[in-house]
């Protein structure tokens, strides 16, 4: 059977009604375009800032008592290193470390996030984090409030490495890296640094102070987030010198439930430091 062709106009009418349906699909993809969201400050962290995530949590103290929009995106057991490294592929703690994440955020790009699972006590609000975080205007953002040091220290991660200071498996090598991606590429943003705080075992007679788990004492890593503050010109919030101001082992829970994580007090104390610093500045 011979085939009938298309006369031009029928061609000219097949066109324009694949072009109409193109820009109906177009539109309505712009329509239902989930908007972003717009935050004022968005913390980072682990477990010192990311445990409670309630009206008592640091985050929601903050964003109340400044009269801002707070995401409190820190997420507990994780560090500001990479901690993987020999390679292992199942390890995937590393992808929300502060180095991925400051990827993420300068990118754009949140896929290596989107496809962790980790099977963990305490993890199960995560997905939703990364899910939420992924949809914040950072350009719009003012302030980002990065606190790491407590994971990194209890890993025995090394501070510095003398002959690489952006050695990505040290605190310092990460920490600097991070700061240089989101300078470039978000050159507005007011980043503020705060220091982890200082532990007591409750178990033993030990402390930060007298405890090296092989990267060396806690101080090593609060001098390191002070000096690279200084060093980048950014914010930076002392809540480890003389902070907790009773350091005897009985004393270790005024202002912390477990030696370690901050209770309500210890939480309100925190979040009126972050208050004072930027009200001043």
């Amino acid at each position: 059977m011979e085939r009938k062709k298309l006369s031009g106009r029928k061609i000219t009418y097949v066109m324009v009604s694949m072009l109409l349906i193109c820009a109906c699909l177009w539109g309505y993809a712009k329509i239902t375009e989930v908007p972003k969201k717009q935050v004022d400050i968005l913390f980072l962290g682990d477990s010192l800032i990311g445990q409670y995530r309630d009206e008592t949590s640091i985050p929601y103290l903050v964003g109340e008592g400044l009269g801002m929009t707070v995401f409190n995106g820190a997420m507990g057991g994780t560090s500001m290193t990479n901690l993987n490294v020999t390679g292992n592929e199942l390890y995937s703690k590393d992808g929300l470390s502060l180095g991925a994440l400051t990827r993420a955020i300068a990118y754009e790009d949140f896929g290596r996030q989107q496809t962790i699972t980790i099977r963990e006590a305490s993890t199960e609000h995560f997905p939703a984090v990364i899910d939420e975080m992924e949809q914040i205007d950072f350009e719009g953002l003012k302030y980002l409030l990065i606190e790491y040091g407590t994971n990194d220290y209890f890993a025995g991660v090394p501070i510095e490495n003398p002959e690489n200071p952006y050695d990505e498996f040290t605190f310092a090598g990460t920490l600097r890296q991070s700061l240089e991606i989101l300078r470039k590429s978000l050159p507005d943003l007011q980043i503020i640094l705060i220091s982890p705080t200082y532990n007591w075992y409750l178990n033993t007679v030990e402390n930060c102070e007298n405890k090296d788990f092989g990267g060396g004492y806690m101080s090593g890593y609060v001098n390191a987030v002070a000096e690279i503050a200084e060093e980048y010109g950014v914010g930076y919030v002392d809540v480890y010198t003389d902070f907790y101001p009773e350091k005897a082992h009985e004393k270790a829970l005024i202002y912390t439930e477990d030696g370690i994580h901050p209770n309500e007090d210890g939480r309100k104390k925190i979040a009126r430091a972050i208050i004072e610093y930027i009200e001043s500045n």
